[in-house]
């Protein structure tokens, strides 16, 4: 009989960043271990893979900077997201451009501004060329040497070919004449910026709509996730519903229409507008000339589409007009949809709204880049200064009225719209329950150190109401990082601060006080080294996730247990912001690609139908330890960091997958006085592994006609193992077990492990002088 093994089988503390590592519990996990985490059976285990959830992106670019779960009137599920997803990165599709640099490119009445050449003649709003010269047409505008350019031209006519010189380059080769085209360049100019359009002699045609823009971008667009459940196995896109815009970083709401009767989607970027959509999609059923019959047995009203206003829809970016519906069918539709298919995808445009034409006056200047509703169906705006220049006013809007900010002074009444004049700019509104003594409703962060508490007082008639914002006992830094950086969490409030700090913002019992708990105190040293900007705070189902975009990891705050909650280490998911699916899945948006992931899925990084994945490089390292020295005659016991030890085996079990190799090691003592013994050992060995042979079923065979057990759900785990891995004696006083693989598919956890520490007889004499 070998001698006993002091096993570690408690994973309740986590990961930890704080303190002296040889003080902690031997079961805790510290740097560097990532790709591991803690399950609710308390095994250590491998991190589950993330899956592409939708189409790949071709290049390396500003990533996803806007997101929102958006649930419609009918609980449909609208994850949505905005960046700059035009995909190749040129002006080849939608891209944004600066002002016209052509003077009277479309020869409205005169071919003034330009210098027209033997046989160039203005014609009708256009310039014609006869044949028998080649001479040019040409402008000089403005321009930048080493930028980018859109440059376009109409051409009429059936004879002939031309070329287009810009800044001394000729920029194609002779183009049929009736071919609208469109190009880039980066041009090396002869100094004049000079626009010429050289003809062949035979040319006889138009030239018109001449325009030249310098490219200053990809636009960004807004996309949401279809699942397309017609086809198995499900396929699942990102559909356009908005493109064009010149900024991708949107703060998103919910509000409610009470014309339409149902719920809306509000965002805002800081371009001056406020973007709706309803979140209304169906597929086409049939097409006549003038309606669009959607499938399925909801009337298009039920199915969300608007009824009175805005009666605009999409097919494949076509837009469609219609005047009504009659159950399922839209009705008065223009122009023809005849050309549009059964079975495809019918979005409601989404709708632009202006704050120009909005209330009040002062309002209609403002570029809101915040927005979120409050307990009431008010909006409340703010224009951050994390863009352009912020500002330190905060618009409430109407209750039911997102249009209209406007207020009664002195005394406001009951339902009007307000405005507040803040310490610093907004960066986040968090709406918050009443309490009993005072009328609560919504929690303002603002630059750096600034927390506020919005208070509501009626008057004895209950028609004016009186709003006042009360500063809470925050320091320095301890506002909310920025607007995406703040998420419910059960009937409190998580957010990271602007000093690192993840906190959570509640009540004292009944007394309806906010209180400040610091959640990140126990990983404070990694939290201290990062950088948080372009992540997101995000609760669900008991876990808090951070993300930290410029490492491309997150980081998991389990809260399963009510009575111990704790950080898991590091894992790396390249995502800027999270989104639950309407499967329950929990997704990623990614930060240095426009792509979406699942996460938690498979076993494998970026699995997707074009390619293989990564393998997923998993470490389990546990704090140093002195183990256990027994007192002779006595019960007690106490970690002797003093004395020499001396390890031969280590005992480890588990579940491991057949294809797992792990790596199981011993660092035995700290820094330069280290010493590493590595084993491996493998899921194939079946003296090692219980490998099951039919799941549910009980001995050989299953009972009867039905496995024992059908219908309840298996554990969703490998094979049991255990082993005894030998190492070369070696004396040391602290001991450090970890495990690790770096295997793709490959899956392990660990319910305990130990060795057989035992103390040796030189006990400190080694270090006596």
């Amino acid at each position: 009989m070998g001698r006993p093994f002091q096993l570690i089988t408690d994973s309740s503390n986590g990961y930890r960043a704080r303190e002296e590592v040889t003080k902690l519990s031997p079961g805790t996990l510290i740097y560097p271990s990532k790709n591991v985490t803690t399950n609710t059976a308390g095994r250590w285990q491998k991190v589950s893979g993330y899956a592409l959830d939708g189409e790949a992106s071709t290049d390396a670019d500003n990533g996803i900077q806007g997101w929102f779960d958006f649930t419609t009137r009918n609980g449909a599920r609208r994850n949505i997201r905005a960046g700059h997803l035009s995909g190749t990165g040129t002006p080849y599709g939608d891209y944004l451009v600066g002002d016209e640099l052509v003077t009277n490119g479309t020869f409205t009445g005169n071919a003034s501004g330009w210098s027209l050449g033997a046989n160039w003649a203005y014609n009708v709003n256009n310039v014609l060329h006869t044949v028998g010269s080649v001479a040019p047409m040409e402008q000089t505008v403005s321009v930048t040497p080493g930028e980018l350019y859109v440059i376009s031209i109409t051409v009429g006519g059936t004879a002939g070919t031309y070329e287009v010189s810009f800044g001394g380059t000729i920029l194609s080769t002779p183009i049929a004449a009736g071919v609208n085209f469109l190009f880039e360049l980066s041009p090396t100019f002869d100094g004049s910026g000079t626009i010429s359009i050289i003809p062949s002699t035979d040319f006889d045609g138009t030239i018109d709509d001449v325009s030249i823009k310098q490219y200053t971008g990809i636009a960004a667009k807004i996309e949401f996730r279809y699942k397309d459940r017609n086809v198995f196995p499900n396929t699942v896109s990102w559909k356009s519903v908005k493109s064009s815009l010149a900024a991708a970083k949107f703060s998103f709401t919910e509000f409610w229409d009470t014309t339409e009767l149902m719920k809306l989607c509000l965002g805002v970027n800081g371009d001056g507008n406020v973007y709706e959509w309803n979140g209304a999609v169906g597929t086409v059923e049939s097409l006549t000339v003038d309606t669009i019959v959607l499938s399925g047995t909801q009337t298009a009203q039920q199915q969300g589409f608007y009824s009175t206003r805005d009666r605009v829809v999409t097919i494949y970016g076509n837009e469609y007009t219609y005047t009504g519906m009659t159950d399922n069918t839209l009705t008065g539709v223009t122009p023809d949809p005849a050309s549009e298919s059964p079975g495809d995808v019918v979005i409601q445009k989404f709708v632009t709204n202006a704050i120009s034409a909005m209330a009040p006056a002062s309002f209609q200047v403002f570029k809101p880049d915040v927005i979120q509703k409050g307990v009431t169906n008010s909006i409340y705006y703010g224009q951050s200064d994390l863009g352009d220049a912020g500002s330190n006013i905060v618009y409430v809007s109407k209750v039911d009225n997102f249009k209209d900010c406007t207020y009664t002074s002195p005394t406001r009444v009951v339902g009007e719209g307000y405005l507040y004049v803040l310490d610093a700019p907004a960066r986040a509104f968090i709406p918050q329950e009443s309490g009993n003594v005072e009328s609560s409703n919504m929690f303002i962060s603002a630059g750096n150190d600034w927390l506020y508490r919005e208070v509501r007082t009626l008057d004895s008639t209950l028609t004016k109401e009186q709003l006042e914002l009360k500063p809470l006992r925050t320091g320095q830094r301890q506002a909310v990082f920025d607007k995406n950086s703040v998420t419910r969490n059960k009937n409190g409030i998580c957010y990271l601060a602007n000093d690192g700090v993840v906190n959570q913002l509640g009540q004292i019992s009944n007394q309806y006080v906010p209180e400040l708990t610091d959640l990140s105190y126990s990983i404070v040293d990694d939290m201290n080294g990062y950088t948080f900007t372009g992540g997101a705070t995000y609760y669900r189902k008991n876990f808090i996730y951070r993300s930290v975009p410029s490492l491309g990891i997150i980081r998991i705050y389990n809260m399963t247990s009510p009575n111990n909650q704790y950080w898991e280490p590091p894992v790396q998911y390249p995502v800027s912001g999270f989104y639950s699916t309407e499967d329950d899945e929990i997704g990623g948006h990614g930060y240095g690609s426009s792509e979406s992931y699942l996460l938690f899925t498979g076993h494998r990084f970026r699995s997707n139908p074009d390619d293989d994945g990564f393998p997923i490089p998993a470490y389990a390292f546990f704090a140093p330890w002195a183990h256990v020295t027994h007192l002779p005659g006595q019960r007690s016991s106490f970690a002797n960091r003093a004395a020499t030890k001396a390890t031969e085996e280590l005992f480890i079990d588990g579940y491991m997958s057949a294809n797992t190799v792990l790596t199981v090691g011993v660092n035995y003592d700290l820094d330069g006085c280290t010493q590493t013994k590595m084993v491996t050992i493998n899921g194939s060995d079946t003296a090692i592994t219980c490998p099951v042979t039919e799941a549910g079923s009980l001995g050989s065979a299953p009972f009867g006609t039905e496995i024992l057990g059908d219908g309840l759900i298996p554990p969703t785990r490998p094979p049991y193992f255990n082993a005894v891995p030998t190492f070369d004696k070696y004396q040391y006083r602290f001991e450090q077990v970890f495990f690790y693989d770096e295997g793709i598919d490959t899956e392990w956890q660990i319910i305990s492990w130990g060795t057989d520490s035992m103390p040796t007889l030189e006990i400190d004499t080694d270090i006596r002088k």
